[in-house]
């Protein structure tokens, strides 16, 4: 019930792309959001780790709103600082979203834009900090007790000892992670696809779309959850639990819609090709490597956009019906991951 509540609010909240990018955008980034199989492996389970992606998401979408509205500058500031601190009391790892802020903050010092929202925001912050040490101080008696917590509870047990360890984690095992992980992997294809595809596919929006916001978050996420040590004492990186990187998702659903509307509206057979080609690598990636099953999973997402490129290639056309087509498979294995793990069909 928690997790539905989580994403159904995500879900509410992701209408932002909808007005600044298109309905399709919107609707696109929902839809896979509300079937990734992660988010329902963890439905029942007491982990933080969605609520704080809700909460970084709605933090990053009001500094969003707040440097692009006229109005409503200190509405938005307090917005965020709530969110903020109340991602932070459900796990701290929130703060991996400073350094995009940071970035946005000295660009627009630079370019002196949006002076009266950061007037606003950056008291707020760290009236915020200050109340919050405050509190911990007044109840252990421990002015650094939040991080002194982590670092002996966390850092210190998971710590890289052997250089094969630090060789291997600096490496391939977080795209091993990502590569066994249903959850990730297809959304990971997709911002592959926008990758290759960077320039003509964003070559219609504005410097202020919040797709590249949002992909320059991703960017920055991905290079913490990498290579970025959690503690000033020991070589600690995150672990590598597809839960604890569940902060990544919304970035990824975010571009992953993207992509998907994207492609729903390209005419040109060459768009969903692309698309055909990644997926059926991740076929014959799955048979070597994997497991046959895996390779049918591809196999689906192969066959919706080769659908859709056969749909192109006999001038059948409409945008609605090819982002269907596309998010059929997604759907499918959420309904399938739901039916064998639980007692859904055996009640």
């Amino acid at each position: 019930t928690r997790l539905r509540t989580v994403t159904g609010v995500q879900t509410c909240a992701l209408p932002i792309f909808a007005k600044y990018s298109s309905l399709l955008h919107g609707f696109a980034s929902g839809f896979l959001l509300a079937c990734n199989t992660l988010q329902i492996d963890y439905s029942d389970s007491l982990f933080p780790d969605v609520i704080v992606g809700m909460f970084a998401f709605l933090f990053l979408t009001e500094i969003y709103k707040g440097r692009h509205s006229y109005s409503g500058n200190m509405r938005h500031a307090l917005m965020a600082t709530s969110f903020f601190y109340l991602g932070f009391l459900a796990k701290e790892i929130i703060i991996f979203t400073l350094p995009i802020v940071a970035m946005v903050f000295v660009r627009d010092v630079l370019n002196k834009n949006n002076r009266t929202f950061w007037n606003y925001l950056i008291p707020m912050m760290l009236s915020g900090a200050l109340l919050l040490i405050g509190v911990y101080y007044y109840i252990t008696g421990e002015m650094n007790f939040i991080y002194n917590s982590v670092d002996t509870r966390h850092s210190e047990f998971y710590i890289l000892q052997t250089a094969s360890e630090i060789f291997r984690r600096y490496t391939y095992l977080p795209a091993l992670m990502f590569a066994n992980n249903v959850g990730y992997i297809i959304l990971f294809i997709l911002s592959v696809y926008a990758a290759i595809t960077w320039k003509r596919t964003t070559q219609d929006l504005k410097d202020n779309n919040p797709i590249y916001f949002f992909s320059i978050y991703l960017i920055m996420l991905l290079i913490i959850y990498w290579f970025a040590p959690i503690s000033f004492r020991y070589l600690t990186l995150i672990q590598l639990d597809p839960r604890m990187w569940m902060l990544v998702l919304v970035p990824l659903y975010i571009v992953g819609g993207f992509v998907l509307a994207g492609i729903a509206r390209e005419k040109e057979s060459k768009t969903f090709k692309l698309l055909l080609y990644l997926f059926s690598a991740g076929i014959i990636l799955s048979l070597i490597f994997d497991t046959p099953q895996r390779a049918l999973m591809f196999a689906s997402f192969a066959l919706s956009a080769g659908i859709c490129l056969f749909l192109t290639m006999k001038k059948i056309f409409k945008s609605n019906l090819n982002l269907a087509i596309l998010l059929l498979p997604v759907f499918i294995l959420a309904l399938r991951f739901t039916t064998t793990n639980s007692n859904f069909l055996n009640p």
